[in-house]
């Protein structure tokens, strides 16, 4: 399934957000955006093992003219299961 995503950067922390193709990246432009694109998550992962959750991030928002980076695919993945991601 593929989804749009924004990181944003609050108090020193990353975070990811993570939303549906029909927003625009542009929702979240009043963040400290730090990379934003699209996902793809593949389905059947399980949270007790984070090892298979697959994120791919590729692509930029146009809307914001920033690219999505390498790191983000990790940094979403951790997040789906509930480990350290900042």
């Amino acid at each position: 399934m593929e989804l749009k995503y924004v990181i944003i950067n609050k108090n020193g922390y990353d975070y990811p957000i993570i939303f549906p193709v029909t927003l625009d990246h542009s929702t979240f432009k009043d963040n400290k955006i730090i990379s934003a694109g699209f996902v793809d998550i593949t389905a059947g992962f399980t949270v007790d093992d984070p090892s298979k959750i697959e994120c791919v991030t590729y692509g930029k928002s146009v809307t914001l003219n920033v690219n999505s980076r390498q790191e983000d695919d990790a940094i979403i993945s951790n997040m789906i299961a509930g480990q350290p991601y900042y």
